[in-house]
């Protein structure tokens, strides 16, 4: 598939043809994972999952791991919590070019899942996994920490800090 991830660690072999097809796109979509985070070894956890697979990992209906087009991923050298600011630092840059969603999960397993962009979809969605239910939407930091001046920057912070604090989850 690329140079650093095959068919058989998203699942594809023998995968339908439109699957596989998904497949390539998220190889592609990690390469610039594992460049924008120094080269350093990205493992897939989790790529393709046929219905009764995705079902058995508690996966939704609505899952981009059923038509291959997301990975779960980890990668070598990085910790929880850093992992989840260095892909949050390299979405934000535009190191990651465009995706779906990528979702972190500092406070649980320290995995991190991304996904392929879709037509009508709000893409390009950064969001921490709380520990219970919901997601904090991590767009907040990408955009203070790179566009706003610094009051503005202080400001998203505390509401980003009084979210993480509080647990609510985001919904939209």
């Amino acid at each position: 598939m690329t140079p650093h991830f095959t068919a058989r660690e998203l699942n594809v072999e023998g995968a339908p043809t439109a699957v596989r097809v998904n497949a390539q796109r998220v190889a592609e979509l990690l390469e610039r994972v594992r460049a924008a985070l120094g080269n350093k070894p990205v493992t897939v956890t989790s790529g393709y999952r046929p219905p009764a697979r995705n079902a058995a990992a508690g996966g939704a209906s609505t899952s981009q791991h059923l038509d291959g087009s997301a990975a779960d991923f980890k990668v070598a050298g990085y910790g929880r919590a850093e992992l989840a600011r260095a892909l949050e630092a390299a979405a934000a840059a535009g190191k990651l070019g465009e995706f779906g969603q990528l979702i972190v999960y500092p406070y649980t397993t320290g995995h991190a899942h991304i996904s392929l962009p879709r037509a009508g979809k709000r893409n390009g969605e950064v969001l921490r996994k709380l520990v219970g239910e919901g997601y904090q939407l991590a767009d907040v930091v990408a955009f203070a920490t790179k566009a706003a001046p610094s009051a503005l920057v202080l400001l998203a912070l505390a509401i980003v800090a009084w979210l993480a604090l509080t647990g609510e989850p985001v919904r939209g």
